[in-house]
């Protein structure tokens, strides 16, 4: 009877201490996200893609945002607020950048507000930026002394319809670089002669293509070695 009755009075403070614990726990402030991952794909030759993080303060006292950090110089975001109030809900906004970007890239958000001393909120968006053209291969070379005939670099635009090719320029007078279509939409060759072989050379052509009315240059190397 003293062993049940000890039990019982322990076990009577264990669950007042609960409902003193869950009392104290309702008067704190709390921003619940929706979500907190992102995966985007951007269209095209779409410049920027925009990601939205929708959020309600689900405490009783208002939090406030101090501070919110990106992981990459092409992700900006807006807020319309840094305090929100008991029940009240909002969303932050971010936009990527897809310029310079092919593939997919990992993108983190820290968001540091005053319902979470000490443990910042960390948001990710993950984007994938799809490839607008294939040049293969992006490097071609000769060897010292080796006859100086044409090679030929296959260029591919995904979408012949919105996409054309500028320019092709070698950076070098020591070589010449001409483009001529392909069979197919679409599909060009870019044909490279080194004048001379007897001597070591490295440079560049410049592939300028205009996507979805931005241009864009890619480099290709060439090289006698």
């Amino acid at each position: 009877m003293i062993v049940r009755s000890s039990f019982s009075r322990a076990g009577k403070s264990a669950f007042a201490g609960m409902i003193l614990l869950f009392g104290a726990a309702r008067g704190f402030a709390a921003l619940a996200w929706k979500t907190t991952d992102l995966a985007l794909t951007a269209k095209l030759g779409q410049p920027a893609v925009t990601a939205t993080f929708p959020f309600t303060n689900t405490g009783e006292t208002p939090v406030r945002i101090t501070e919110i950090v990106t992981s990459c110089g092409c992700l900006t975001t807006k807020l319309a607020k840094e305090v929100w109030g008991p029940g009240e809900s909002g969303e932050l906004t971010a936009e990527l950048s897809t310029a310079g970007l092919v593939g997919r890239r990992e993108n983190t958000i820290t968001l540091v507000s005053d319902d979470r001393p000490g443990k910042p909120q960390i948001l990710s968006v993950a984007l994938s930026v799809p490839e607008a053209f294939v040049v293969q291969p992006r490097f071609v070379f000769w060897r010292k002394g080796e006859k100086a005939e044409p090679k030929s670099i296959a260029v591919t635009l995904h979408d012949p319809a919105t996409m054309r090719i500028t320019a092709v320029k070698a950076m070098s007078p020591g070589v010449s670089a001409r483009l001529s279509p392909g069979a197919s939409p679409g599909a060009y060759a870019i044909v490279v002669v080194p004048a001379d072989t007897t001597q070591t050379l490295q440079t560049t052509l410049q592939l300028k293509v205009t996507v979805g009315g931005e241009e864009t240059t890619s480099l290709i190397y060439v090289a006698v070695k």
